[in-house]
Order: C-alpha cells, then structure tokens, then sequence
C-alpha cells in the first residue's frame, strides 16, 4: 500500500514539473509591478590580516562594503519572502553600472585592537524586469540542488556584468489565485560573465549569457530552473556625523527607468559596466 502511496505521489510531482510554465510566461507585457528599495548605514572593520590578503587596502574596503551593503539591505526583503510581478515592456537603463560607490575611504584605528573602522552608507534598488534576470542552470559536482556558499551556473538572459561586483535575488516560480508570479527566498553574486562569446540555452530554451555565481544566503533549497533578479546598488563612504544625518533623511533616486520601445538608447555607461547580448 505505501509504495503505490509513494508511486502516486512522484507520479504527481512529474506531471505538476511538466505542467509548469516557461520562464518568459512569468514576465508580463508590462512594467514591472513593483520596484524593491531598501537603505542603510553600517560600520565596516577590518582586521591587519584581512588587508594584508588582498591589497591595496581601499580596494579591499570598497569590496567588502559592498558585500556588507547586499548582505544588510537584501535581508530586509528576503525576510517578507515578497510575491513579485515581473514585466517585459520597454528597455532598462541604467547609467553608473551595477554598484557604485563614492567617497574616500579614511578609516579609522580601533581603540583596543589592530582592526580599522570605517563607515557607509548604501541604498540596493531592485526592478524585476527581463532584461535584468537570468536562471539559474547547473550546480558543480553534479548536485541536484543548491545551498548557501555553492557555486552555480548562471544563464543571464539579457544584460550582465562585464565586471564585479553584482547581486542578485533568487525567485521561485509558482501561480497564485491563477497570476504567474515569482517567490523571492534567497540570494547571490556573480563572480564571472563569460560575455558575449558564451551564449547559451538553458533546459527551458531560454537563450543567453554563461555566467559563474555563488550563493549568499537561502530560505530554502536552491534547485535548476531558479530565476535570478540583478540589483543596483549605491555604497557611499561617510565621515561626519552630519553626512549621516542628511542620508537618512533624504532619499536619493536612481536613475533607473523603463524606456519604451522603439526609443534609441545606448546600453553603454561611461565606465563599461553594461554588455547586451
């Protein structure tokens, strides 16, 4: 009895896998519905150690408040677990790149230790369109799912990092009262975009750019077929207690917008941040 049990209920899990929607299906002809921002100011400190590894020591700052920044701002939305509506209409431009930073960094010596502190702010804006997603294709070691740490093999279906950093969240595909919508539980970085040279197609034909990327943090267990949404990010190096004070108060938007189709736009940036298939 149990193994029939058992057989019925895989029987269920195939045909409902075979029932499930392509990727585009989940992105409508529209704008997308919602656009994710969260802000915050942190202390960043660095051990002597640490700063040794890597040299010079600002870069080492910059890529750590970067990390710092995703890791902070990005569990304020992984925690609603927020259903998302993703669109398709029109173009995404975007003129800095996918993180960028301002300030100089002068930090200063921990009292009781060799550490050295330093502190940001930093604002992740994330619009769930087609043109900034991807999936999520393979797994090394011939595992069938992912957890936090694990590297994975990326399809980004339109644009990508010529160059690091960029983050991204991890999305479920599921279907609510009959709407097609995308689950967010988890996130990611990309650590190398093979660029234009490396186009693939992905199980659900869906045609792009090989990327590598990694696993930052996970509600649950990351499987092929995951779609993947790029943020933006802005890290800001502060000093003065005022600086602090006039961040939290005024809220700086990004020029992150839709363009309609059949306008003429460039999908380069000053700084070479942008590739387009």
């Amino acid at each position: 009895m149990w193994k029939n049990i058992l057989f019925f209920t895989l029987l269920l899990f195939l045909v409902s896998c075979t029932r499930e929607e392509p990727v585009q299906s989940y992105f409508y002809l529209l704008g997308p519905g919602e656009r994710f921002q969260e802000q915050a100011v942190f202390e960043l400190s660095l051990d002597q150690e640490t700063l040794d590894k890597a040299p010079p020591r600002d870069r080492t700052f910059w890529e750590h408040a970067a990390d710092e920044c995703f890791s902070v701002t990005a569990r304020k939305i992984m925690s609603r677990e927020p259903l998302v509506r993703p669109g398709k209409k029109g173009s995404v431009t975007y003129d800095t790149g996918f993180v960028r930073t301002s300030g100089e960094i002068s930090p200063r010596q921990a009292a009781l230790t060799d550490e050295l502190l330093h502190e940001f702010s930093c604002e992740l804006n994330m619009l769930p369109h087609w043109e900034l997603s991807g999936q999520i294709v393979g797994f090394d070691r011939n595992k069938t799912v992912a957890a936090t740490n694990d590297k994975v093999d990326l399809v980004m279906f339109d644009k990508y990092p010529e160059k690091g950093p960029a983050y991204f969240f991890i999305a479920r595909r599921t279907e609510r009262q009959g709407r097609l919508l995308l689950k967010i539980f988890g996130s990611g970085k990309i650590l190398q975009a093979l660029g234009g040279g490396a186009q693939v197609e992905s199980a659900t034909h869906e045609s792009g750019t090989l990327a590598r990327g990694m696993i930052l943090e996970t509600r649950r267990e990351v499987l092929p077929g995951d779609v993947i949404l790029l943020s933006f990010m802005r890290v800001k190096s502060l000093h003065e207690k005022e600086q602090r004070e006039e961040y939290k108060e005024v809220q700086v938007q990004p020029r992150l917008r839709v363009v309609p189709e059949g306008e003429k736009e460039s999908f380069e940036n000053s700084r070479g941040q942008w590739r387009k298939k």
